[in-house]
């Protein structure tokens, strides 16, 4: 299917916090390979130190392709980080006094390649940027603040309940995700740093290239690498389980008058059944085509392929009139 301008999730993570970063259940650590460019502003609170590196990953199957560049200035210049993945740019104003963190980190996931992490000597400070494409759950209970800035509305997490580390995190409009996080900081602390996120561009990811496969004997329908393809790009479309099911279809180029009519059933433990059925159809033996999806909604929180099945129901006077594999005359 190539690619298209469809935003898909994203997910920015800043920590903060005096020493090495603390330990966040919804954030990954971000690897070497990682996309950030740092570049100077005319704000006297900024700073940036070198450190680049590049990566780039294959765009359809593979994990996000991503650059990072980081350049060194003095101490009294500032700096903004860019971290671009496919198309979205986010940007944020870092403190005074940074500088690479020598800290060694363990391997990221594939939906978290982008980043990086820094010290800013001025506050003793660890300064984190990671750019995900997972949207992780956050634990309602532990939202102690809600504020609004440049029309993002970020909600605040004591995830220890004592203070000691704190979260901001927001949803855009386009489905992205940042979360903001620090450690032995205030919620000053957080506001002074969202304030200065700003983020450009919509996502151009591509959907599933790959196609059902069905058997027309049986009407039996597979997808092979549709569930590898969910897990490595974190596709928005399949936090739903219908999403999911239109993503299995594809493009089918409809002619005007068919139309589409999609049904789902919600069931147990996290599984779904979506009847996609397309009538109308401009054919002068089938008159309408059904497809049927057993879907699980994984942790990921994200719709996988379980089984599905086709059927076709035949013009009058053609074959059967019911939904059924056999074929029409």
């Amino acid at each position: 299917m190539g690619s298209t301008g469809r935003a898909v999730a994203v997910l920015a993570v800043i920590s903060v916090g005096c020493g090495a970063p603390a330990a966040s259940r919804d954030v990954a650590p971000s690897p070497p390979s990682s996309s950030v460019t740092v570049a100077s502003e005319p704000t006297p609170e900024l700073t940036f130190a070198e450190s680049t590196s590049t990566t780039e990953m294959p765009t359809t199957t593979g994990p996000p392709s991503t650059t990072t560049t980081s350049t060194i200035t003095d101490a009294a210049t500032p700096v903004v980080v860019d971290v671009e993945v496919e198309g979205v740019t986010f940007s944020v104003n870092l403190p005074a006094g940074t500088r690479p963190d020598p800290a060694p980190v363990p391997p990221a996931p594939v939906w978290a390649r982008s980043g990086g992490s820094w010290i800013v000597d001025s506050c003793g400070c660890i300064v984190g940027f990671v750019v995900q494409t997972f949207v992780p759950p956050l634990y309602e209970p532990d939202r102690i603040d809600t504020f609004v800035d440049h029309e993002l509305t970020w909600d605040v997490y004591d995830t220890g309940h004592d203070g000691a580390y704190l979260s901001a995190s927001t949803a855009t409009p386009d489905g992205l995700w940042i979360n903001v996080v620090a450690s032995n900081a205030t919620v000053d602390v957080l506001r002074a740093i969202t304030s200065t996120v700003t983020i450009s561009g919509v996502r151009d990811a591509p959907l599933w290239a790959g196609r059902v496969e069905i058997d027309l004997n049986t009407g039996a329908i597979s997808a092979p690498g549709f569930n590898d393809f969910v897990s490595t790009r974190q596709s928005v479309e399949a936090r739903t389980a219908s999403g999911a099911a239109l993503m299995l279809i594809g493009d089918t180029n409809d002619a005007p008058e068919t139309t589409t009519q999609l049904t789902e059933e919600t069931g147990a433990d996290g599984t779904a059944t979506v009847t996609v059925t397309k009538s109308n159809l401009p054919d002068d033996s089938i008159s309408a085509v059904r497809y049927q999806f057993e879907l699980q909604q994984m942790t990921d929180t994200l719709f996988r392929f379980i089984a599905g099945s086709w059927t076709q129901q035949c013009q009058h006077g053609r074959g059967h009139e019911e939904f059924t594999a056999s074929p029409c005359v």
